[in-house]
């Protein structure tokens, strides 16, 4: 690792998130529920993170679900984000 504290800080944060979803997820045989709340509000690079930990997965385990609650405004956020989009179901508006 090549770069700042911040960024190190951000890489260990992503490590222990996953280790936990794989926890759960393998060990506990649980699926861990994010929920959200005014998605709408949830700034650019968090749909990037998000979309990130949805990747986290066995063949056997989706290890996160992430349920979002969210004005209509959260349509063009995305459309916005096709990536994060492509991995979402019954989308209710």
């Amino acid at each position: 690792m090549s770069g700042s504290g911040e960024e190190e800080s951000e890489w260990q944060l992503k490590e222990y998130i996953k280790k936990y979803l794989f926890r759960k997820g393998v060990d506990e045989k649980k699926t861990v529920v994010l929920i959200i709340d005014e998605g709408q509000k949830l700034p650019e690079f968090c749909m990037e993170i998000l979309r990130e930990f949805l990747n986290y997965e066995t063949n056997e385990f989706k290890l996160l679900q992430i349920v979002i609650f969210a004005q209509n405004e959260f349509r063009q956020i995305l459309k916005a984000h096709a990536n994060f989009a492509d991995r979402s179901t019954d989308i209710l508006f």
